[in-house]
């Protein structure tokens, strides 16, 4: 007896993507058959649609075998082979390794491969593009910076680390002024660098038995040699200052040390 060979036909949703690509192949054949799906990519099934998962970049030739309830078998190759593309791989290096706000740049090289293009994002609201960037940062504290690199395929990857900025306040205070209405050297206070970092301050001179005869909370504002009421100048003698500063990154400081109040 002669027996019809099955009629074979099947569909998928993808011709080509980037690595792992996952494909869905819907079986249109007729007839009581079996099937066995050859992915080439050393896999097989036997199942009548399935969806396959391609983990190597290449090219693939999908075959269907269906065979009758008679044992006759045909098979069906797709006419244009499934592409699966590379995926680059995305990495960086920076340097210096830390900066601080008053030095804030920072230079920024991808160092991965299979890249063509490279978006960077500062998460500070700016991006920049290309192999090599630099950037400045606005605000002390840690910055997750984010490297996407795009090949020819347009398949992407991303890394994102973390980098740091440091707040660098620094601090300078005289030993001693001379507050007598001369208008050389008659105010006393904190001289800070990188003070715009402060979110509150606190300062304070006490008399050496710990009586506080000045207090401010604007750093603007210096002791003039009054006393804490105001109406009065204190005598000669050394002073013990205090400082206290929140930063904005949430951390507290706190400086103290003495003043000789000349007149």
């Amino acid at each position: 007896n002669s027996y019809p060979l099955p009629t074979l036909d099947f569909t998928f949703d993808l011709n080509d993507g980037c690595d792992p690509l996952m494909v869905q192949f819907d079986n249109l054949s007729t007839g009581n058959n079996t099937y066995t799906w050859l992915f080439d990519d050393g896999t097989q099934a036997t199942l009548e649609d399935i969806v396959h998962e391609y983990t190597n970049p290449g090219s693939y030739d999908v075959m269907l075998v269906g065979t009758t309830e008679n044992n006759c078998t045909d098979t069906l190759t797709i006419q244009d082979p499934i592409l699966v593309y590379p995926v680059p791989v995305a990495n960086f290096i920076f340097a210096p390794a830390e900066v601080n706000i008053l030095n804030p740049q920072m230079t920024f090289e991808e160092t991965g491969f299979g890249g063509s293009y490279f978006q960077w994002d500062f998460n500070d609201g700016s991006e920049d593009y290309g192999a090599i960037v630099t950037h400045s940062f606005s605000e002390a504290y840690y910055h997750a910076v984010t490297l996407t690199a795009y090949n020819q395929y347009g398949c992407t990857d991303d890394i994102t680390k973390n980098v740091f900025v440091t707040d660098y306040l620094t601090v300078y205070v005289p030993s001693a002024f001379t507050p007598d209405d001369d208008n050389i050297n008659d105010i006393f206070r904190p001289e800070m660098g990188g003070k715009e970092l402060i979110t509150r301050y606190k300062f304070w001179i006490t008399d050496r038995w710990g009586n506080v005869i000045f207090e401010t909370n604007d750093y603007d504002t210096p002791w003039t040699g009054n006393a804490r009421d105001g109406e009065h100048y204190v005598s000669p003698d050394i002073y013990i200052w205090n400082v206290e500063a929140e930063l904005k990154n949430g951390e507290e400081r706190e400086y103290n040390g003495h003043v000789t109040v000349v007149r």
